[in-house]
């Protein structure tokens, strides 16, 4: 048998707080993210005509861990 009793209404003030709420963490979430991909870009622009460190090691220490 199908019940008379109603669902209680979602309080549309504390819906529209919550969406609110998340859009902002998205937000400062994707401002993060694209800050990070620029710090990186900006690493890798700096670091891309330098040597490898390894490769100016003395002696056994550049060498192959083969042995």
């Amino acid at each position: 048998m199908a019940s008379t009793e109603q669902k209680p209404l979602a309080d549309p003030i504390a819906d529209k707080r919550r969406v609110a709420s998340a859009i902002a963490r998205a937000k400062a979430k994707d401002a993060r993210l694209r800050l990070m991909k620029e710090r990186n870009e900006n690493y890798l622009a700096e670091h891309r005509d330098e040597p490898q460190a390894y490769e100016e090691l003395p002696g056994d220490l550049g060498g192959s861990a083969a042995e």
